[in-house]
């Protein structure tokens, strides 16, 4: 009987091994304008060692998914991208998708540099619900003049 008791056992621990699964850990996106104009700085947290992939909508009007790299084994991945060279659309809504986990949409910032000027948001990808309010402050750097 003992012996019989301790074979359930094991097979009832064997099968709660084989059925319990590790969930993914949903990514956190960041995006954040640089000075120059161009590029945006992409910072995501999720996953270690995981393949992080851009979904996000070019200027053409097509989606488009975009494989960026590995996180680290710490699951943090950071890279400075150009909106020039992806085609991005400016203010469109884009995610990472890790391990089939897609993050939080953020909107790609809008930044402009005309002659050594550039104009700056405090916030970009700015997101309200209705009856929300927010402020938002614009910085013209370079210039006393706003067009």
């Amino acid at each position: 009987m003992k012996k019989l008791f301790t074979s359930f056992l094991c097979l009832v621990f064997l099968f709660g091994l084989q059925t319990s699964t590790v969930k993914a850990a949903v990514p956190i996106l960041s995006l954040t304008s640089n000075a120059d104009g161009d590029t945006v700085q992409l910072t995501v947290s999720s996953d270690p060692s995981s393949s992080v992939v851009l979904s996000f909508m070019k200027t053409s009007g097509t989606s488009y998914l975009q494989y960026l790299g590995n996180s680290n084994t710490s699951g943090y991945y950071s890279t400075t991208l150009s909106t020039t060279e992806l085609g991005v659309a400016l203010g469109s809504s884009v995610q990472v998708k890790i391990n089939n986990q897609l993050s939080n949409s953020v909107a790609w910032p809008y930044s402009t540099t005309t002659s050594g000027s550039a104009i700056t948001l405090s916030q970009t990808g700015l997101i309200l619900t209705v009856g929300a309010t927010n402020n938002l402050n614009i910085n013209n750097v370079g210039s006393n003049k706003l067009y």
